[in-house]
């Protein structure tokens, strides 16, 4: 593999928090052989939207519960990162929060502040490919439904990709 790549499977349009957050997650892995199942992505990620919700949102902003996440099982760590979407006035505004720990216990992940990073090389493609899904989805006019756009975007993505199915992380939105 090359230095900006590691083993990654990409589950899109997932639900989360009974259909209130709508998020394309990257598992990513130093180790290929490292068994994580769906069960423990989803419970992850489902545990720190709770923390997002809870600590890192404003009443000033209003939030599309709509991105991405990267889920990073690294070599010395495990960190979560959930990028999201929002506006604030008629600007689109993106937003993120990552959590970090030592080792595997996930249960002592802590909310890095801005001292911290927020991405890494294995990261950049997919934020890169992200970005450019926004900047379509934005060129397209998606102030009438955000979510809808971008769901729809990443639907004709899949279908591009030869009617490739997603890995059965969760049920699609």
């Amino acid at each position: 593999m090359s230095r900006l790549q590691r083993a990654t499977t990409t589950f899109y349009l997932q639900s989360f928090r009974n259909g209130s957050w709508l998020l394309n997650i990257y598992l990513i892995k130093s180790d290929k052989q490292e068994m994580i199942s769906d069960n423990q992505v989803t419970q992850i990620i489902e545990l720190y939207l709770n923390k997002l919700e809870t600590s890192c949102l404003s009443e000033e902003f209003l939030y599309y519960r709509t991105g991405f996440a990267f889920l990073h099982y690294g070599t010395r760590g495990v960190d979560l990162t959930i990028w999201h979407y929002g506006k604030w006035g008629s600007t689109l505004e993106t937003y993120c929060c990552s959590w970090y720990c030592y080792g595997r216990d996930i249960s002592k992940m802590e909310l890095l502040d801005s001292a911290e990073p927020v991405i890494c090389q294995y990261e950049m493609l997919y934020i890169i490919e992200e970005i450019s899904a926004l900047c379509q989805i934005l060129d397209n006019d998606a102030s009438c439904d955000f979510r809808n756009e971008f769901r729809d975007y990443y639907l004709k993505l899949q279908i591009a990709k030869n009617n490739e199915h997603p890995p059965a992380l969760a049920i699609l939105y």
